[in-house]
């Protein structure tokens, strides 16, 4: 059977099966079919073609490399205000936007944040419906989400 399988690597050698799909009538559609929530800073990828006779090919090694600002949240769950606490790779402009369970945007704040670790706070949470919100905190490079209750 045909099929092309998604392969990733910690180390660019060592690559481990992650995804299959089949090719049906000669043709596949990948196009986010798979989310790998991984943790590794560095990550290899790579596709392993299979034919219909047996033999096997591979594409080119991509690697990809997470340039993440982590950030914590308190409290959490929350009632009033959250604070953020971020390490800022370069000094950018962040956004900080708060959705609700049915995915629509309830609040956002802008701040211009400095190299180094960093503090911010959002206000007002008292006035939402209490409930699983996410926080999504992000950059002109880069993006992160995390789950908060507000109670």
């Amino acid at each position: 059977e045909k099929s092309i399988v998604l392969q990733s690597s910690v180390d660019g050698f060592l690559f481990y099966d992650i995804y299959e799909q089949p090719i049906i009538n000669g043709t596949t559609d990948l196009h986010g079919k798979y989310n790998d929530f991984t943790t590794d800073a560095k990550k290899h990828y790579r596709l392993k073609i299979a034919d219909q006779n047996g033999s096997i090919s591979f594409s080119n090694i991509l690697l990809l490399q997470r340039e993440s600002n982590s950030f914590s949240v308190s409290p959490n769950p929350a009632k009033d205000f959250i604070n953020i606490s971020l390490q800022v790779k370069n000094r950018s402009v962040y956004q900080f936007e708060l959705y609700n369970a049915a995915g629509k945007l309830v609040k956002r704040q802008l701040e211009t944040l400095e190299t180094g670790m960093q503090s911010i706070q959002l206000n007002g949470l008292n006035k939402l419906a209490a409930g699983v919100y996410t926080l999504k905190v992000g950059n002109e490079k880069t993006t992160e989400r995390m789950k908060l209750m507000i109670k």
